[in-house]
């Protein structure tokens, strides 16, 4: 049975909560359609079920099984989304347990996914960089592997509690938008009411950072490859000391 949802978390609580009501086997599911999904089911989001099914999970398992199975939805991983309900399924039935079955595939493979989106959240909340448009919104874009943006964007509310900002997520078309101490996040198609034209203020601390780098920079010293191992080489076009290009939206 082929299930498909709207990519969301709340469409995917809508799912798990269709295959526990009709107790339909892990196994006989899929969701990548292919040849063989002769049957398919179009899952739409309910917010009283995904209300309904966020309450149930809190009470039915621990606190770490939540936070894997987040992490696994959230990650980039082709096979996450049946992953990650084959392990809830699992926790659900051994609530105690589920966390020391460390032989387990599914145990192993949701902890391997869980730690890389930890990983790469964190290392977010070290090199995101804003820019101060005009309209004084600072706004960033990112390109991370995984789906990051739900767990970062609390820690950006309260460091800049007090201004606008947007954090774009590239690949994966989404973003945080807080304005007036209001946050939102969610998939978007495009930005057509922001001008996203730079403070001049913004563009000359832009250049004022990039001349500080390089003059303390030795170039005798200068190691691509062991900057790469630290600082992998796709996140760099997003950072203003490093990239080679003039600055860009």
């Amino acid at each position: 049975m082929y299930i498909e949802y709207d990519g969301s978390f709340e469409g995917y609580l809508n799912a798990l909560y269709y295959i526990l009501k009709n107790k339909i086997s892990p196994n006989k599911i899929s969701f990548k359609k292919n040849l063989f999904n002769i049957e398919s089911i179009k899952i739409n989001s309910n917010i009283k079920i995904f209300n309904y099914m966020s309450s149930y999970l809190k009470r039915s398992v621990s606190n770490l099984s939540l936070h894997k199975f987040y992490h696994c939805f959230l990650s980039n991983f082709e096979d996450k989304d049946l992953l990650a309900i084959k392990y809830i399924i699992l926790a659900l039935k051994y609530p105690k347990a589920i966390d020391n079955y460390e032989t387990n595939d599914i145990v192993i493979n949701v902890n391997k996914y869980s730690k890389r989106v930890s990983f790469e959240s964190h290392r977010f909340l070290g090199i995101l960089r804003f820019k101060l448009l005009k309209n004084n919104f600072y706004f960033s874009k990112i390109n991370p592997d995984n789906l990051i943006i739900p767990l970062i964007s609390n820690h950006f509310v309260k460091r800049l509690s007090n201004e606008n900002w947007i954090i774009f997520d590239e690949n994966h078309m989404m973003a945080a938008i807080y304005e007036e101490k209001n946050l939102s996040i969610g998939l978007i198609k495009s930005f057509k009411n922001i001008d996203f034209m730079l403070e001049e203020e913004e563009i000359l601390y832009e250049e004022f950072w990039k001349k500080y780098y390089k003059s303390i920079s030795i170039k005798e010293r200068k190691n691509d490859r062991l900057r790469k191992n630290f600082m992998p080489y796709r996140y760099w076009k997003n950072l203003i000391e490093i990239a080679n290009k003039k600055s860009e939206l």
